[in-house]
């Protein structure tokens, strides 16, 4: 069963997105502040991590609202390349989403899986008011594009369809100076 997604990666396979579930740990309201949408980006591999951009760099509801977009850069990132440790350096030990994602990289990566197309691009993401060190609630909408995942013999081992308008909510930590993932959910409603 191929399942990659915002918390839904499963052993050795890597490419759904949110099937229905809801994982992670804030329980947010809705909020107000907007960022916007960022630029289409290529699926091919990158030969590094993504930078953090200097807009995600303050404890402010902008800040939170981009460092959501580095971490599904990083997320991106993370299953192309079947490379966990930059998604773990920057999330939370009790972020179940991203603990998840995390282990099913690091099994397609074991399994010697590759990952094609599947990639998310966050459409929306807007951070409600509060105070930064207690964590921000950052909603956000993704489209994902269509991708499978191939075992090392080029066998097509999972496959998933395009989704669009997929919403998510994260809750974001500034940690002395730094933000941190904290928790995700990924909420049902998406169109197919």
């Amino acid at each position: 069963m191929l399942r990659r997604g915002l918390g839904l990666a499963a052993a050795g396979v890597g490419v759904v997105l949110l099937a229905s579930c809801t994982v992670g740990e804030p329980d947010p309201t809705p909020s107000t502040t907007a960022t916007s949408a960022a630029s289409p980006t290529t699926t091919s591999i990158a030969p590094s991590p993504p930078s953090l951009p200097a807009a995600a760099k303050a404890p402010t509801t902008k800040g939170a609202a981009e460092f959501f977009r580095h971490f599904i850069d990083l997320y991106n990132y993370g299953y192309l390349n079947l490379d966990n440790q930059p998604l773990l350096e920057i999330s939370a030990q009790q972020c179940k989403f991203c603990q998840e994602a995390s282990r099913a990289i690091s099994d397609g990566a074991v399994a010697g899986d590759r990952n094609i197309g599947g990639r998310l691009e966050v459409t929306t993401a807007v951070a409600g008011p509060g105070e930064p060190a207690k964590g921000l609630v950052v909603n956000a909408v993704v489209d994902q594009a269509a991708g499978h995942t191939e075992d090392t013999k080029g066998k097509v081992i999972g496959s998933i369809p395009a989704r669009k308008n997929v919403r998510i909510d994260a809750r974001i930590v500034w940690i002395q100076s730094h933000w941190e993932a904290g928790g995700v959910r990924v909420l049902k409603g998406a169109d197919q």
